[in-house]
């Protein structure tokens, strides 16, 4: 696959409170493929409405990936506390592609009756395009109410729309989406060790795309840190975002909510520890038809994921060092999965910047649905590592 790609980027300041910015992006992707099966046995083709004993199929097949990316940002401080953005971007590229199908089938007779024939041939052709183009436009103010706290507020509008045509048939398939998006947040920075901001954002859309996109969902984020105190530092992140579809042959609602905090301590020179915690909960529910017989089921994903890690450094004697570390993930819901990896390693100095690096970890892997894909195994390592 070939991918040539052009950037422009130009910038101008006319003023010391206004700044422009303008970047375009240009790709062309192209790919060849050639794909060759051979299948033997007492088979049926539909397709073709033939019985047949063997088949050799090749597919050749071209296709090519223009794109445009470009944005535009305005920013203008009129007063030292308030700055204004407007931010201006449009994504457009189409995929337009070609194949030839043969199928050279052995010992063929018709569905429909008649003498069977020694070989037939089937060519198809096939040819299609798609194109898709989005622009957004999102303007914010911000505003810098006290000392390290500041508040910004904004709006955004997304219009996106696709085109699938196929040629061989001639049918044309179109669609579009307009969506708002409110947006709100702060930060609050009163020193150097502690920082806390706020994202919030609530998007309406008149409809979607295809029936799990995001429709009418509202999304906010959480983060804090604080460190630099006597060896001691933590941070954490909160993250959640809901979505609905009350269309009645959809029904699709979805929920998922991320989690993630860290620490680090060093209570003594020789000692740094280190530990981190992760939680994510994935829910989504959504109204099928089954093919089979037509009548509506639902589908739904439930996954909630932990993922836990700690390290410890010790120095034990001048430059000599061990580090014991442990990571694991547990996953329970629609796929159920346990990741365990404990590890260890020693540094020790050599001569002439050289240092000798004995390390250990275990894997062990299972899935409960799928005992097949279980494993457990050791890993040594001895490496000579040089410095300067």
């Amino acid at each position: 696959m070939k991918l040539p790609t052009s950037k422009i980027l130009a910038k101008y300041a006319p003023l010391a409170n206004l700044r422009i910015i303008g970047r375009y992006m240009y790709t062309m992707g192209d790919t060849e493929t050639t794909v060759g099966e051979k299948s033997a046995g007492t088979l049926f083709s539909l397709e073709d409405f033939l019985s047949y004993a063997s088949a050799n199929d090749a597919l050749r097949g071209k296709a090519k990936k223009p794109n445009h990316n470009g944005s535009f940002l305005v920013e203008y401080s009129p007063f030292s506390r308030i700055t204004l953005t407007d931010t201006f971007d449009a994504l457009g590229y189409h995929i337009s592609g070609d194949a030839m199908r043969t199928t050279l089938y052995a010992d063929a007779a018709s569905l429909l009756g008649g003498d069977p024939s020694t070989s037939v041939s089937v060519s198809d052709a096939l040819d299609s395009r798609f194109v898709f183009n989005r622009v957004r436009n999102q303007a914010e103010v911000e505003v810098d109410l006290i000392h390290g706290l500041s508040v910004r507020a904004g709006h955004r509008y997304t219009f996106t729309s696709v085109k699938l045509q196929n040629d061989d048939s001639g049918e044309v398939t179109e669609s579009d989406m307009t969506g708002q998006t409110g947006i709100f947040g702060f930060v609050y920075r009163p020193s150097t060790r502690l920082r806390v901001g706020f994202d919030y954002e609530n998007t309406r859309s008149d409809q979607p795309l295809t029936r799990t996109d995001l429709l009418d969902y509202d999304q906010f984020n959480l983060d804090a840190r604080f460190g630099a105190w006597k060896g001691f530092s933590i941070n954490g992140r909160l993250a959640v975002r809901r979505n609905s579809n009350d269309a009645l042959d959809i029904d699709y609602r979805s929920h998922d909510w991320n989690f993630s905090g860290g620490l680090s301590w060093q209570p003594i020179d020789r000692i740094t520890l280190s530990a981190d915690y992760s939680r994510s909960d994935v829910f989504s529910t959504l109204l099928f038809v089954i093919p089979q017989n037509f009548r509506t089921d639902r589908s739904i994903f439930d996954e909630r994921v932990s993922g836990v890690g700690g390290s410890m450094t010790v120095g034990l004697y001048r430059d000599y060092k061990a580090e014991f570390g442990y990571r694991g993930i547990i996953s329970r819901g629609t796929n159920r999965l346990e990741f365990h990896q404990p590890y260890a390693s020693l540094w020790i100095p050599l001569k002439g910047g050289l240092a000798f690096k004995p390390s250990w970890q275990y894997f062990g892997y299972s899935e409960n649905n799928f005992s097949i894909e279980n494993y457990k195994g050791h890993k040594a390592a001895f490496s000579l590592v040089y410095t300067r």
